[in-house]
């Protein structure tokens, strides 16, 4: 439970407050994922690329990461001031020009702002609860974090909307708008993107057994195994997937 500079910890079985974790604005906390031994939580925050790792049975705040990759950060903050600095010149020189015409002394002139659009991250936790991953679309990568230093292993470059991870644990895919990336969640690498043409957001469906994904969107279908991603056939000549439904489930959206 969030609240003012505070995460607290409640027991389900009397609604107890265990525990509090100092946590600097909680109440901006958007999402909060648990390990599979509930021994840790990593929490995310509203328009931020904090990615924080509590300890449950301290309880207590065992730090913080920030994901994406400054440069890409720096680069696009960049580029948006140049853009704000150009539309505002043209402008100036615009209104400048039609007041000579017009035989005006005096005119007005837009100023530009342009910024660049906050992050949405999510994250996910390798089945032992050793290392997690999280997105931040602002940067299109994905940050490996080793849970128990709260350290950045690496900064995988991969668009996406959201992660899954795949039966076992093995793999984590990344779905983006027209591409599904997966990562090795042992040598924390990014494989090649797998294209969806004329997508508008992959998505995936698994199996009962979890033995077998469908992954879709746009004009294509693909069937992976559900533990290596490893493609098993692609369903050509379609015209648009829109829904999977396998053994009475659906698809839930990224």
């Amino acid at each position: 439970m969030a609240g003012r500079d505070a995460i607290s910890v409640v027991s389900l079985d009397d609604m107890r407050v265990a525990g509090e974790v100092r946590v600097e604005k909680a109440e901006e906390t958007t999402e909060i994922v648990f390990s599979p031994d509930k021994k840790r939580a990593f929490a995310l925050f509203r328009e931020s690329s904090r990615l924080s790792v509590l300890d449950l049975e301290g309880p207590r705040l065992v730090g913080s990461v920030t994901t994406g990759r400054g440069g890409v950060k720096f680069a696009k903050t960049l580029g948006a001031a140049a853009l704000s600095a150009a539309a505002t010149t043209a402008s100036y020189y615009q209104g400048q020009s039609v007041a000579q015409t017009q035989g005006q002394r005096y005119f007005t002139y837009n100023i530009y702002t342009f910024g660049v659009a906050t992050p949405q991250t999510s994250v996910v936790v390798r089945p032992d609860g050793e290392f997690a991953y999280g997105l931040n679309t602002q940067t299109n990568d994905v940050t490996v974090i080793d849970a128990s230093r709260v350290t950045v292993v690496s900064k995988e470059p991969a668009k996406g909307r959201s992660l899954a991870l795949l039966t076992g644990g093995a793999k984590i895919a990344v779905l983006g708008e027209d591409e599904l990336r997966l990562i090795d969640t042992r040598a924390h690498r990014a494989g090649e993107p797998l294209p969806f043409q004329d997508s508008g957001g992959v998505r995936l469906l698994f199996t009962p057994d979890g033995q077998t994904v469908v992954a879709y969107g746009g004009k294509d279908l693909y069937l992976l195994d559900g533990q290596t991603g490893a493609v098993r056939a692609r369903v050509a000549g379609l015209m648009s997937v829109s829904a999977v439904m396998f053994g009475g489930a659906t698809a839930e959206k990224p």
